[in-house]
């Protein structure tokens, strides 16, 4: 569990506190049960043995795991407390990525495979990715062949996995919410995403089988079987994967990055950008109008190191994006397509006071530049920001979004730069857009 300290606190942190929890509550249980009581002291202390066999490495990981909790179980209960502050009315808005149980028995095979998640007009589900809840017919053998070859009293400890697997795979966030009451799963929408899970609990499933040579022997065939199985699944999976075209970025894109980073200037003025959340919030409000095109470019901060506006959150209040909307940001553009995810372009151009608006917030706050997303405005406007702003310095393109040029701050403009009053600009104008 230590390990996943500082992951998403729904998802893998999630799995680890679920799992973790269900495990102490079962042993609990157990010990309470004089049946089972000698059986789980028998098994610590031989857990205690073989503590003190590897002293050392077994308390530097003990010390690292305390370590890990003195700096990350803070953050983790500010998170959880910050969230219980915000009510929302419909939280799995936006969809919640439900999956039909019986995925889980899809298999990769050459023609007939889960990565194309079949079916899904028929099962009516919302799988997520390739392969959605769909472990393969191997993982679910190696599970099962442990679970059969394992000591009956070895299986006590399979309970608590047994009953988190059960509770995931039927998990449908509003019709049979089985995991949102734990504290932190209260957010946790997209059930699939225990996919990722799976091969750890079949694993450790395998871990119990106690095999003999003669039982090896005995069940040769099903073993060749299981190892046939495991081949075709892993070709049929890797050949998917070599046949998918790698991504190159465009020659000047290092070079473009590296640029906006050396500059002043703590953050880069994106235009288009995009707020908004899985949750749907941000979109009414007018915050990310070309979804499908800019919902991803605040991730290039990762190469320029600058802070960005826009962001996806997977959950957003509407109380978290108030201040966009209260200075007027909603009304700045206006996309070739009301439906939010066919969007592909902003058709409008800027009134005068739309243009004075994002020159003073331009100017008042800390921006190195602007990205401007050439593909994704009017012709015109594009023109029009250069003789505002400067002609570009530096041109990429950059996956989804298209070409994008950074027109460079202009070095006078730094003196005028005051952002108590850039935050406190508003666009008050609700004059038509052309």
């Amino acid at each position: 569990m230590c390990l996943a300290l500082g992951q998403d606190l729904s998802y893998i942190l999630g799995f680890s506190l679920s799992s973790f929890f269900f495990v102490a509550i079962t042993i609990l249980g157990y010990c309470i049960k004089k049946d089972y009581r000698a059986y789980f002291i028998d098994v610590l202390k031989k857990g205690v043995k073989d503590f003190n066999k590897n002293m050392f490495i077994n308390a530097s990981m003990i010390l690292v795991s305390f370590i890990a909790l003195f700096f990350y179980l803070p953050i983790i209960i500010q998170v959880f407390t910050t969230i219980r502050k915000f009510h929302f009315d419909n939280p799995f808005s936006g969809g919640h990525g439900w999956n039909l149980p019986l995925r889980i028995f899809l298999p990769y095979f050459p023609n007939f495979s889960a990565l194309n998640n079949p079916f899904q007009g028929l099962f009516n589900d919302m799988p997520e990715g390739m392969g959605s809840m769909s472990p393969g017919i191997f993982c679910l053998l190696i599970g099962l062949f442990g679970y059969l070859f394992s000591k009956k009293k070895e299986r006590l400890l399979i309970l608590p996995f047994a009953i988190f697997f059960l509770l995931s795979i039927i998990n449908h966030p509003i019709n049979i919410p089985t995991l949102q009451w734990l504290p932190w799963c209260m957010l946790y929408r997209i059930p699939s995403r225990f996919t990722m899970i799976i091969p750890f609990f079949c694993s450790f499933l395998l871990l119990g089988a106690d095999l003999k040579k003669n039982q090896i022997k005995k069940h040769i065939y099903w073993i060749g079987l299981l190892t046939i199985i495991g081949f075709l699944e892993v070709f049929t999976v890797y050949k998917a994967r070599f046949e998918r075209p790698i991504y190159h970025f465009d020659s000047n894109f290092n070079a473009y990055m590296n640029y906006v980073k050396k500059l002043p200037g703590e953050a880069v003025l994106d235009w288009p950008f995009c707020v908004i959340g899985g949750n749907g919030i941000g979109n009414d409000e007018g915050l990310c109008p070309i979804y499908n095109k800019t919902s991803g470019v605040h991730a290039l901060k990762r190469f320029h190191h600058k802070k960005v506006i826009g962001y996806y959150f997977g959950r957003l209040h509407p109380t978290l994006i108030k201040p966009f909307v209260d200075a007027g940001w909603g009304k700045m553009s206006v996309p070739d397509n009301k439906i939010w995810n066919q969007s592909t372009k902003i058709t409008n151009k800027f009134t005068p006071e739309q243009w004075s608006f994002f020159t003073q917030f331009y100017q008042f706050n800390d921006f190195a530049g602007i990205n401007l997303y050439i593909d994704l405005i009017p012709e015109s406007e594009k023109e029009e920001f250069y003789k505002r702003f400067g002609k570009p310095v530096m041109q990429t393109t950059v996956p989804i979004a298209g070409r994008v040029v950074f027109l460079k701050k202009p070095q006078e403009w730094f003196i005028k730069e005051d952002t108590i009053k850039g935050k406190q600009l508003k666009f008050q104008c609700d004059c038509k857009k052309n």
